[in-house]
């Protein structure tokens, strides 16, 4: 049995595996926007965007901290880059209900 190959960084001369697993933070001036889309027609929260200076890893670990609360009912999909988060949920609550936690991230 083979062992896979290794990963390889074609954009650096010099690549250490630390840098590899790295989101890079938004570029100074250049907020990572934030975009929440909920799929349960019933609920009057349909779509809420804000933007974040912060870097990358941290607007993650904040929606990770807003998930925990339960806040949503399901998460459906998560697409991140450096300098956007797009999130679709399924919540049932409203939004004054929830707005608390959407503003966690």
């Amino acid at each position: 049995m083979t062992s896979p190959p290794e990963l390889t960084d074609t954009n650096h001369e010099k690549s250490d595996q630390s840098s590899m697993h790295r989101l890079p933070s938004p570029e100074p001036g250049f907020p990572v926007r934030i975009i929440w889309h909920n799929i349960y027609a019933e609920s009057d929260f349909s779509c809420f965007q804000r933007e974040s200076t912060d870097p990358t890893e941290q607007v993650l670990v904040k929606f990770g901290e807003a998930v925990k609360t339960g806040v949503f009912d399901e998460i459906v999909s998560v697409a991140a880059s450096r300098h956007l988060l797009c999130v679709t949920v399924i919540c049932t609550k409203l939004w004054d209900e929830i707005k608390h936690g959407v503003f966690l991230v």
